[in-house]
């Protein structure tokens, strides 16, 4: 079985990783930041835990990329339970206000970046790999928690439980009656769909079924359907993205929109015809996508190809049982989560279909939902906002950046906001300078001395511009308001560290 950490062999076939000792000065610098930006919060305590649980998850991870079956069996059966740990701790913390609820999760996603530099599971498809191989656990794990529902309740009365639900959650899907303007999840749809139409064109034979005259022609207006896809849920998945969130924060996104844009774009968003069109496209194109690579699978699978698939499969069976086994565990850390409005609705789901179902559900929902967070992480790297060269320490300084600037907007102190910005640039230059080093001199270079004194020049570089961040504070303090202020300070402490670190290099 395999070490689930970096080393200097997994290193140089494409970890984009800094070497070890700039790992160590990134870990150092970010957790001290977590600690320092995280002790003005009040779920410190949940963001600590949840970044140990996130090591874990991280280790799993890693460990699904091998291909030895130790490997799959044991990084399928420590993700379960760490997976669904952190998605209800994140859970948890995100029903808190949204403003101090995005710093927390912020947090959390600094320290899984700090993880993901010891086991090199974020960047070169790790992450993909390991989300997908954890697919097959998934798997019979859903199907058992939706069988012990039905049997213990029955057929007739899960379908008559089940189907207003279904019809509600169907009705607002395609045709939404509610007043607020459904243009975020639209474009959402449309990108969801465009994403599984491309994903069908690319495999299915559509050019090779035409005429032997007409195939160059049918290649080329196929290339550029898939162009045109692409482009379309590119841009449209980002564009939902941030108008749903800012609509869910209450920020009102469409406030700078005339008012007859805004009413147009809604009917448009809001029209039945378009949406289960959509629904239509992007079901047919995934079962086209699935049942085309699954043919092809079958014709070329070799050994190597059956137990990424099989192991992680019958680690899923066996976790049914650890879920049976412990199904007061479960449902004790249920109930220690979920928020006050939703425990009398859990009590009354548990009294109608018993405790077992109702942990086999919870625990499948929740890995659910974490493989869907990890594919959100996944397309931020292929639209280019994490690169593969340093993805793990992007993805710890992008957490304590938006932490740090978060922290002004709910009246933190402004020592915790420069110190937030300041520490996270001072991260990804550390990192960054790391694997420059890397690249230029090898892995196994002796370039420890080097790598430490620029570290304490970075760290000196931040503590001065932190410093000159309070020095334009206290000069402006009178004549600007103190949001104003705070602002400009945080963005003085972040240019001013940014071009101070570029002379430093």
């Amino acid at each position: 079985m395999s070490v689930p950490f970096v080393t200097p062999e997994s290193a140089s076939n494409g970890d984009a990783t800094p070497p070890r000792t700039s790992r160590v000065l990134v870990t150092a610098v970010v957790g001290l930041g977590v600690l320092f930006v995280g002790s003005s919060t009040a779920v410190l305590g949940q963001v600590i835990e949840s970044a140990l649980t996130g090591l874990v998850v991280a280790a799993a991870l890693s460990l699904l990329n091998d291909d030895d079956p130790e490997s799959l069996a044991a990084g399928s059966l420590l993700l379960a339970p760490a997976a669904a740990s952190l998605t209800g701790d994140l859970i948890a913390i995100a029903g808190g206000p949204p403003v101090r609820a995005l710093r927390a999760v912020a947090l959390v996603v600094a320290s899984f970046g700090v993880a993901a530099c010891w086991t090199g599971i974020v960047g070169n498809r790790t992450l993909t790999v390991g989300a997908s191989r954890f697919g097959y656990a998934l798997l019979p794990l859903s199907l058992a928690a939706l069988a012990a529902m039905v049997s213990n309740v029955g057929t007739d009365a899960a379908a008559a439980a089940g189907g207003p639900v279904l019809d509600a959650l169907w009705r607002e899907l395609v045709a939404p009656t509610a007043p607020a303007p459904r243009i975020a999840d639209f474009l959402l749809l449309l990108a969801v769909g465009g994403f599984a139409v491309r994903a069908a064109l690319e495999r299915l034979p559509v050019a090779e079924l035409a005429s032997k005259r007409d195939t160059a022609r049918r290649a080329a207006q196929v290339e550029r359907t898939v162009d045109v896809l692409r482009t379309t849920y590119r841009v449209c998945a980002p564009a939902g993205l941030v108008l749903g969130v800012l609509h869910l924060a209450g920020a009102g996104p469409y406030g700078a929109l005339p008012g007859g844009l805004v009413d147009l774009l809604a009917g448009v968003a809001k029209t039945e015809v378009l949406r289960v069109l959509l629904v239509a496209a992007a079901v047919a194109g995934s079962v086209a996508a699935v049942a085309v690579e699954a043919v092809l699978w079958a014709r070329t699978a070799a050994a190597s190809d059956v137990a990424p698939r099989v192991v992680p499969f019958a680690s899923g069976v066996a976790l049914i049982g650890g879920v049976w086994a412990f199904t007061d565990l479960v449902l004790g850390r249920v109930r220690s989560r979920i928020p006050s409005v939703a425990a009398p609705a859990l009590e009354e789901l548990v009294g109608v279909v018993g405790e077992t179902p109702v942990a086999l559900l919870v625990v499948a929902g929740t890995l659910v939902l974490f493989v869907a967070l990890v594919g959100v992480l996944t397309l931020l790297g292929r639209w280019g906002f994490l690169t593969d060269r340093v993805a793990p320490v992007a993805l710890a300084s992008a957490g304590l950046f938006l932490a740090g600037t978060v922290s002004g907007m709910v009246g933190d102190g402004p020592l915790v906001v420069f110190g937030g910005v300041a520490a996270a640039t001072v991260a990804w230059d550390l990192g960054e300078y790391g694997v420059g080093v890397a690249e230029g001199l090898g892995r196994r270079a002796r370039s420890r001395q080097g790598e430490l004194a620029h570290g304490l020049a970075s760290v000196a570089v931040g503590a001065a511009s932190v410093a000159a961040a309070f020095a334009l504070l206290g000069v402006m303090r009178r004549t600007v308001p103190e949001a104003s202020l705070v602002a400009a300070g945080a963005s003085a402490a972040f240019v001013g560290t940014l071009l101070l670190l570029s002379r430093l290099r």
